[in-house]
């Protein structure tokens, strides 16, 4: 049986014909609609901010939802289709450093929300403030630092990069266009219409 924690009063609310694997863990402010399933070691952490699960939902083996007290939520339509080991991480840790220096919960968070039928590879994570629109792919491996308009496809290769603007890209470069490949310092490379763009590689597990 799945354990499903009450947690600062609330009760986790499950859906008709939602099926949880018996070491899936649901805490607190937690609302799963009908006919989704839960997979093997899922962690929905509604314990201090809520998470909102619409119908048609399948989650898979491994994955995290990770909210944050009184700043970020989590919400996902319906008819969504999530691989295995998916990560949403709406703060980071840099919020309980200011919190301690400074009594304040600063702007280091941002609440996750995916639409209607999509689909996400494997090991893909979603961090503070990005949003996914309806009908969309997330292929595995992606960093989603940004929000995703409806109908896009996103999809990992040998780098990926956020380039300030309203998505996650994806390219392609022959070496010979990669000026810095250091993955400490980040990598430099010229797209096909002469505009550059910076991003550490996606082997280091984050973005500048």
């Amino acid at each position: 049986m799945a354990l499903i924690v009450n947690v600062r009063g609330y009760e986790p609310e499950i859906g008709k014909d939602t099926w949880l694997a018996e070491n899936a863990t649901i805490l607190g402010n937690v609302k799963i609609g009908e006919n989704c399933s839960i997979w093997y070691n899922a962690v929905l952490r509604g314990d201090v901010n809520s998470i909102r699960i619409g119908n048609g939902v399948n989650i898979q083996d491994g994955s995290v939802l990770h909210t944050l007290y009184q700043k970020s939520t989590i919400e996902i339509g319906d008819n969504v289709d999530i691989n295995v080991n998916f990560t949403i991480m709406t703060h980071d840790f840099a919020s309980g450093v200011f919190l301690n220096k400074h009594q304040e919960l600063v702007n280091s968070s941002g609440s996750v929300k995916l639409g209607n039928n999509i689909y996400i590879g494997r090991d893909v994570t979603i961090l503070k403030g990005a949003s996914v629109g309806d009908n969309c792919v997330i292929g595995g491996n992606v960093w989603l630092t940004h929000s995703v308009p409806p109908g896009e496809k996103v999809y990992y290769s040998d780098f990926i990069f956020t380039t300030g603007d309203v998505r996650a890209y994806k390219f392609k470069f022959d070496f010979a266009d990669v000026d810095t490949m250091d993955c400490s310092l980040g990598i430099k490379a010229k797209r096909a219409d002469g505009t550059v763009v910076i991003a550490k590689s996606s082997g280091c597990k984050s973005f500048v």
